[in-house]
């Protein structure tokens, strides 16, 4: 048996020695003198001569000396931390004020959105423990914008129909022969979306070109702008001033065909036909205003793999002058399918105003009113007589013309193209003359016989 003395003094201690077949019990003092103890009681004192170091008492302070995310430390009275949404892990650490004390709940953590709750354990060298509850919240991703729309659409040398309006989302235009390319724009409703394709140069082919704008949400939401471009044929005008140039129509019938909105020839705007699923052809008829224009086509193939189909019907006037009516024929279950945003282009359509002609000698474009074959008392009243509009006010004045609808101002310059003198008008203007100078000289025969008389 050994014994440590565990405290500085003196004192007695008795010890009872029990021999065992005759072995003595040995005691080895602090010094390692040897006493041998025989059968009995012994008394003995031991005397200190120095204080003995006692062991020492395990530590209790189970207490951090810093708490780390990342490089961040962390209030340890309020240990919370924020980060953004596209951190996915942290690494923490921490290091305790005793270096006995172990300490659990660091390392490498995953993060979900919200709340993320992390107990960093302090365990002391006696055992006695103490939780940190580290909280992390990782913030929600900020909402993507599904704004998806254009605030502007332009096409070169193109008079969209109708007026552009970012709710709107199907347009035509017609371009003379002579264009052969266009160049598109456009500009974002909202910055955080982009416009995949559809903007810069294109070829234009005699026709129907189909241009998609397409635009694509923050959140990958996507609309399409189609712009349906045609341009014109060649067009073989007849010099014959007595041709009509009469290229209007009073009425469109497509066999098994309805129309949307309702056709209405005094009204620039573009219209859908819908027909039923399993038709392959169209059966077209135009009541043309004058008896001597032509149309075409009178009747056209519908593939049946596809849902709609772009084209123009062209009113061909006696002269050769040509009008081009353009239309988009859909399914029935492709109207179906499509019914809000087909609607929607129909009713928040804009009816563009144009220059409608009573007279077979006016020719208009974008920009220029011509007037062939007038005299130079061609006032302008009677300008504004041969003129009409489906929506604006007309006014003639300083050789203009002035369309105005609502806040939009067209003007078109008068061209006026005189009348030739012709020999015939030559004899009727000399004849004219020969009856006067008759008259003058019977006014003069009558007047010199009277003053003989």
């Amino acid at each position: 048996m050994n014994v440590k003395w565990l405290a500085s003094g003196s004192g007695t201690l008795s010890f009872i020695g029990l021999s065992e077949n005759g072995n003595k019990v040995v005691l080895t003092d602090h010094d390692d003198s040897t006493i041998y103890v025989s059968d009995g009681v012994v008394n003995f004192t031991i005397n200190s001569g120095e204080t003995p170091t006692p062991d020492p008492t395990p530590s209790s302070d189970n207490t951090l000396k810093s708490l780390k995310v990342g490089q961040t430390s962390i209030n340890l009275n309020n240990p919370v931390f924020t980060v953004p949404s596209d951190v996915n892990t942290v690494e923490i650490t921490a290091e305790p004020n005793d270096t006995k004390a172990t300490v659990t709940g660091t390392g490498l953590k995953t993060l979900s959105v919200g709340t993320n709750n992390f107990p960093i354990v302090v365990t002391a060298e006696n055992g006695s423990k103490k939780t940190y509850n580290l909280v992390i919240t990782k913030e929600a991703p900020a909402e993507k914008s599904n704004v998806n729309t254009l605030n502007a659409l332009t096409v070169s040398n193109v008079n969209l129909v109708p007026n552009f309006k970012s709710n709107i989302t199907s347009y035509t235009g017609i371009v003379e022969n002579n264009v052969t390319s266009v160049n598109v724009s456009a500009t974002r409703t909202d910055n955080k979306s982009s416009i995949v394709s559809g903007t810069g140069d294109h070829t234009i082919i005699v026709g129907v070109n189909t241009i998609n704008v397409v635009v694509r949400s923050e959140s990958g939401l996507e609309k399409t702008y189609s712009v349906k471009i045609t341009r014109k044929e060649q067009e073989d005008h007849q010099d014959d001033d007595k041709k009509s140039s009469d290229n209007s129509v009073k009425n469109i019938i497509i066999e098994n065909g309805t129309f949307l909105p309702k056709f209405d020839p005094s009204k620039n705007q573009n219209y859908y036909v819908v027909v039923k699923d399993d038709v392959t052809s169209l059966v077209i008829n135009v009541t043309t205003n004058s008896n001597k224009a032509t149309f075409s086509p009178s009747e056209l193939a519908f593939d049946s793999e596809k849902n709609t189909l772009d084209m123009n019907i062209i009113v061909t006037a006696e002269n050769g002058s040509k009008r081009y009516i353009p239309l988009t024929i859909v399914r029935q279950s492709y109207y179906d399918g499509n019914k809000e945003e087909i609607d929607g282009n129909i009713d928040n359509q804009d009816i563009s105003c144009v220059l409608e002609l009573h007279s077979d000698v006016y020719q208009v474009d974008n920009e220029k009113l011509t007037i062939n074959a007038v005299d130079k008392n061609h006032s302008d009243i009677t300008i504004y007589n041969n003129l009409k509009s489906n929506c604006g006010t007309i006014s003639v004045k300083d050789e203009k013309v002035t369309l105005t609808h609502n806040d939009e101002i067209k003007t078109y310059t008068i061209n006026r193209v005189f009348i030739a003198q012709t020999g015939q008008e030559l004899i009727r203007y000399g004849a004219v003359i020969v009856i006067l100078l008759v008259v003058i000289a019977g006014l003069l025969f009558i007047t010199i016989k009277g003053k003989k008389q």
